[in-house]
């Protein structure tokens, strides 16, 4: 079955709408043991539930990696690195790009097209469609936490209700809905790096 993934996922390389754009970008992945191997980052993708990014090793072997195989990795497109970390969620393995990070708050976001199989006049051809998705890991949390556009308001109010009262309740109004997240999340870590007024 994994030859399978990788067969097709080979096979589609060109065509499969990416995170980053067309091409190879040095960088490096993280195994497990966290252990860095350098070489080529190629396309990233989600199909039918199946995470891959293809890698090419500094002698040239091309390898497809399942984000449960490794910790994450890292391309250069210019000076800073774009990072993706491996993170499970309701039963699937997802690379997730690490859009913000400071002391144990992180936002993160899935790769901005999928690509799912469908049935086209009695032929199977891959569809690629763009999907927005974040991902919030608080300070003292074991996992990252899937917000939905659908239920934004109530769940950022839960979220943040324990940890920033004051940002929670203004979840919602003017400024601080689903398409300001990133400044919400920057607002967030200013808040809880301020120190308390009560400290004696």
């Amino acid at each position: 079955m994994k030859q399978l993934y990788t067969f097709l996922f080979l096979l589609l390389f060109p065509l499969l709408a990416s995170a980053n754009p067309p091409g190879l970008y040095r960088g490096f992945i993280i195994t497990l043991s966290g252990s860095k191997l350098t070489g080529q980052i190629g396309e990233i993708t989600l199909s039918n539930q199946v995470a891959q990014v293809v890698f090419i090793n500094d002698f040239g072997t091309i390898y497809s990696y399942h984000p449960r195989i490794i910790q994450g990795f890292a391309f250069y497109d210019g000076e800073n690195p774009t990072v993706f970390e491996s993170k499970y969620d309701q039963g699937r393995w997802l690379f997730l790009r690490v859009i913000f990070r400071d002391e144990g708050l992180c936002l993160y976001q899935a790769p901005e097209a999928r690509v799912q199989w469908m049935l086209d006049n009695g032929v199977v051809r891959p569809i690629a469609f763009p999907v927005r998705e974040y991902y919030l890991e608080l300070p003292g949390r074991q996992r990252a936490v899937r917000i939905r556009k659908g239920n934004f308001k109530k769940q950022m109010r839960e979220l943040l209700n324990g940890t920033a009262p004051h940002l929670a309740h203004k979840i919602g109004k003017i400024g601080y809905r689903f398409a300001d997240l990133e400044k919400i999340i920057t607002e967030l870590n200013q808040e809880l790096k301020r120190p308390s007024r009560y400290k004696i």
